[in-house]
């Protein structure tokens, strides 16, 4: 019986926190930017790296399967604060999505 008033009583806390407000000191919001900036490159490096030696090497044999076809020229790689500047930008130019 102990153990089902345990889990009501873990139930209650989860609920109760779930509606209290987050709030975040500022060294715990520059942790917190550091560590997804962190994250964030760790992921680019593997996306590089798995385009790199799986993707490209792939698109290379089918692309020579076809004698018209060409691989188009090297893009940048998307930036999420390029993307960023340009929702900026055209929220302050009155442009809107949808």
């Amino acid at each position: 019986m102990s153990d089902l008033s345990t889990f009501a009583e873990h139930v209650q806390d989860v609920l109760s926190n779930s509606f209290r407000e987050l709030h975040w000191t500022p060294s715990e919001a520059a942790q917190y930017m550091a560590d997804i900036a962190t994250r964030r490159q760790t992921f680019e490096n593997l996306a590089n790296q798995l385009n790199e030696t799986i993707l490209k090497p792939r698109l290379d044999i089918v692309t020579n399967l076809f004698p018209n076809a060409t691989r188009s020229v090297e893009q940048q790689p998307h930036s999420p604060s390029s993307l960023d500047d340009v929702l900026a930008n055209s929220c302050r130019s009155g442009v809107t999505a949808g």
